[in-house]
């Protein structure tokens, strides 16, 4: 499948996924859910095995944005697709090792 990127993601944000492609990777989709933002648009959420949130405009064919992401961002994400309480211990690892990463992660 084909993905293309948003503006925001492509210069934007250029330099932050950069950044999480030479730190922790991009990694494989794990769990997904759908959002609506503060504008009312769809899209989704989608976490990653290396504690990355990928967010997709609700065509899920394009990238808006991607961030390592925090501990209740996984959480959140995790537990409404799965409907469970806890994250896999090696998901929860890495998502705490990956918080020396996030105070580095570019801002643009």
């Amino acid at each position: 499948m084909k993905t293309n990127m948003t503006y925001h993601a492509r210069k934007e944000r250029c330099s932050r996924i950069d950044y999480i492609i030479d730190t922790v990777g991009i990694g494989d989709v794990i769990a997904s859910i759908a959002t609506t933002d503060s504008l009312g648009r769809k899209g989704f959420q989608k976490l990653t095995n290396t504690g990355v949130i990928i967010v997709l405009s609700a065509d899920e064919h394009t990238v808006v944005t991607t961030y390592i992401a925090t501990l209740g961002q996984a959480c959140a994400i995790y537990k409404t697709d799965k409907n469970c309480k806890f994250l896999p211990d090696g998901l929860y690892k890495k998502i705490n090792n990956n918080a020396k990463y996030i105070k580095g992660q570019p801002k643009e």
